[in-house]
């Protein structure tokens, strides 16, 4: 504080220059002496901005010459580090088996000659038959012992085994179970087989409704035309029947199933629950749980694919597995899908796609399979976190980032009832490396000495915007705000607290992140020294200078009278006083002391126009007068306790100090000295 040292310099130099006279050689006598001890002019810009790094005055413009001081304050890194996520998902879907294929089968039967009362082996002249009902055993199949066939069919091969001259009709043809009768499949017309030759009747299809047993049999309507009179070889069969099983899907069977894909689950899982949509992102951390369940008798390879989801070599996810039949596997347990990106190419990625396919492992056992039998695949994803993201997701809220710092000002020195200042600009400073939207909302808290703490709400009332957009590089508090609020503060904040929250992403737009982008700035200050202050006061502790000899003097003074005259050309009032203390911290007496005048010094403000600036300097006489026991006390001060105080005109009508703005003292002294001849 320049205007205290002023003041104690100008004080302490008229004692001291005062009482700088060579000592004569002579008897010892008084001598009074009338001495100019200061006459110079201080301006602002040489008190102030030379000695600080943070004042500076305005070149230009309305406030020309204005002083301001200016400060930063680095805030700390938002960062997006694990900010970017998406909550965890999960879907079960379940399948019934559906149709199995099982290879095609072939049955045989025959029709004996003496069904027709022939003797097989004999030549004979064969008689005519007409409509006999005849019913044939087939073999067993194969590859079932019983099914229920969706679809299928018989082509049925009919050979007349007469070597001549006996044609041989079939008629009103079905194929049924052994045990019940039911009915398989069925032909209604009739064919004639002529000697040795054979019929096909195709594409007889299998009932449906019907369950299908291994033992199966033909029966049939049979008529002969004879040999007339010649006689022809009776074989030991006259009819042979052969039925070939095609084209075969069983619902429910016991049965050798041959490899093929006998169940899918595919389907999609919505990804979150907000509504994400991704176009590409990379996976920072996360985790997938997947346990599918074979319930089913058949031995299954699995193959499962997840088109949008690569591994961290770029290619998709997918793989094979083996199951048994009746079995659960969990085949993902907290797999780690750190590394892998979620990208669906040009589509825009809402639900995550997947195929699992269930294929026959075949051992050419029989098994049984039930149309209730089923495959269960049940997916579960962690909440996953991103190191990039690109697409929309959604609105999400920052926790408060806090940055602390404390004021590099001599508060324990200033105290002051209440300060208004005039337009301070105050800004944060930012910079991201997001193309993403930040709608911003904070406090900015002071810790006052009395341990009460300050709060100025970072919101739409208080600051020009709260919408930071990669574009954006300053936002302002509004200055009127900022003013209410220091008026009501009623001394310096210890230190500040900044947090800083808000709304990521609030309109849901396409966004292009990564983990690693941050939002960095700084909190500036420009406040110029425009402002209305109230009861301010300034204390401090001044070492008193002095030299042996210095002190001698002020011992051999027996009166001082300092006259102190003051221009002041700031229009700031202020009051001073001070207390001088020996080395041991002991009191020794007011300066001014309070023998002769007042111990307090008021120097009034230049007076004002209607802006603020100084335009008339007010002058101050004081006089300032020592006797002999005080100028002793003096003598023996070590350092002075000061205390000044401030005030301006009106809180209402601030004032403006420019660099401009000057102080020009002038001071003289009237002294009485003991002069005394050195001893030889």
């Amino acid at each position: 504080m320049k205007c205290k040292r002023l003041l104690i310099i100008s004080l302490i130099a008229a004692l001291i220059t005062g009482c700088n006279i060579n000592n004569p050689v002579a008897p010892r006598w008084d001598v009074s002496a009338t001495i100019p001890i200061v006459n110079k002019e201080y301006l602002m810009s040489e008190l102030l901005e030379d000695e600080s790094e943070n004042l500076f005055h305005y070149n230009d413009g309305a406030n020309k010459n204005v002083l301001y001081f200016t400060d930063s304050y680095k805030i700390d890194k938002i960062t997006f580090e694990n900010k970017l996520n998406i909550d965890g998902f999960s879907e079960s879907i379940t399948q019934q088996i559906g149709t199995l294929k099982i290879e095609s089968d072939t049955v045989q039967g025959n029709v004996n000659s003496a069904e027709l009362g022939l003797n097989s082996f004999a030549r004979i002249a064969v008689p005519p038959v007409s409509n006999k009902k005849v019913s044939l055993d087939l073999s067993e199949p194969d590859n079932f012992l019983q099914a229920r066939f969706k679809s299928g069919s018989f082509d049925l091969i009919i050979r007349n085994n007469f070597t001549s001259d006996v044609d041989i009709t079939v008629a009103n043809i079905s194929f049924v179970n052994s045990d019940d009768g039911t009915v398989i499949a069925s032909h209604n017309g009739n064919v004639t087989i002529p000697a040795s030759h054979s019929t096909l009747i195709s594409g007889l299809k299998i009932n449906s409704e019907a369950y299908v047993k291994n033992r199966l049999k033909i029966e049939a309507v049979i008529s002969t035309s004879g040999s007339g009179s010649k006689e022809v070889p009776v074989p030991e069969n006259f009819l042979t029947l052969t039925a070939i099983m095609k084209n075969l899907e069983v619902s429910e069977a016991t049965a050798k199933f041959p490899v093929q894909d006998f169940l899918s689950l595919n389907g999609t899982i919505k990804i979150g629950n907000k509504n994400e949509r991704i176009a590409r992102t990379i996976i920072k951390n996360g985790t997938l749980n997947l346990r599918l369940t074979n319930n089913t008798a058949l031995k299954a390879e699995i193959r499962y694919k997840f088109p949008d989801i690569k591994t961290n070599d770029g290619k998709v996810f997918e793989g094979t597995v083996i199951i048994g039949g009746g079995e659960s596997k969990k085949l993902f347990d907290n797999k780690s899908l750190a590394g892998y990106t979620l990208d669906a190419g040009e589509a825009l990625i809402e639900e995550l796609r997947y195929t699992i396919d269930f294929r026959i492992v075949s051992d050419n056992q029989y098994i049984t399979i039930k149309s209730s039998d089923n495959a269960r695949a049940d997916f579960s994803f962690s909440e996953l976190t991103f190191e990039e993201f690109k697409g929309y997701i959604a609105p999400f809220e920052f926790a408060p980032e806090r940055t602390s710092f404390t004021f590099d000002m001599e508060k324990d020195k200033i105290d002051f009832e209440k300060l208004f200042l005039s337009n301070p600009i105050i800004s944060l400073k930012l910079n991201t490396t997001a193309e993403i939207k930040f709608l911003l909302n904070g406090k900015l808290k002071l810790y006052m000495p009395n341990r009460t703490v300050k709060n100025f709400n970072l919101n739409d009332n208080t600051l020009s915007s709260v919408l930071i957009t990669p574009s954006t590089e300053r936002i302002y508090l509004n200055s009127d705000s900022v003013s209410a609020f220091i008026k009501n503060l009623d001394g310096i904040p210890d230190s500040a607290v900044i947090e800083l929250s808000g709304t990521v992403n609030p309109d849901f737009g396409y966004v292009s992140v990564k983990s690693t982008d941050y939002i960095e700035g700084e909190l500036e200050a420009e406040i110029p020294l425009d402002f209305g202050l109230q009861y301010a006061e300034y204390t401090d502790s001044v070492d008193i200078e002095l030299s042996n000899d210095d002190r001698d003097l002020l011992r051999d003074i027996k009166y001082l009278e300092t006259n102190l005259i003051v221009l002041n050309g700031l229009p700031v009032n202020m009051s001073f006083t001070g207390k001088l203390y020996d080395a041991a911290g002991n009191f020794l007496t007011y300066f001014p002391p309070a023998v002769f005048q007042d111990t307090i010094i008021t120097i009034k403000g230049a007076t004002t126009d209607n802006n603020g600036f100084a335009i008339s300097p007010t002058e101050e006489n004081i006089k300032v007068t020592i006797d002999s026991t005080t100028s002793a006390k003096i003598a023996n001060a070590e350092y002075m306790r000061v205390k000044i105080n401030f005030n301006t005109n009106s809180m209402d009508k601030p004032i403006k100090i420019r660099s401009s703005d000057t102080i020009k003292i002038r001071a003289f002294g009237i002294s009485k000295y003991n002069i005394e001849p050195e001893n030889n």
